[in-house]
């Protein structure tokens, strides 16, 4: 028998909900389009998910929640 105390399901284990509404999506490119995508993006400090909605002018659509609210903002 294992006397380990770690791991399994359990109440609180996990990664914490960031309330982040996101999906992941996946393209196909050649190591050359890549890299220069990577590229890119660096150049503008940004990471490429970033750099690829900025380009595209996508809408911002999640609100942060770090954003300064009002004791009633919070309250809602």
């Amino acid at each position: 028998m294992n006397d380990h105390n770690w791991g399994g399901a359990r109440k609180g284990a996990g990664r914490k909900v960031t309330g982040r509404n996101s999906t992941t999506i996946t393209i196909t490119l050649t190591k050359e389009q890549a890299d220069m995508l990577r590229l890119f993006a660096s150049e503008e400090n940004k990471t490429v998910s970033k750099f690829i909605v900025d380009k595209l002018h996508l809408p911002k659509t999640q609100i942060n929640k770090y954003e300064k609210k009002t004791p009633e903002e919070k309250s809602k």
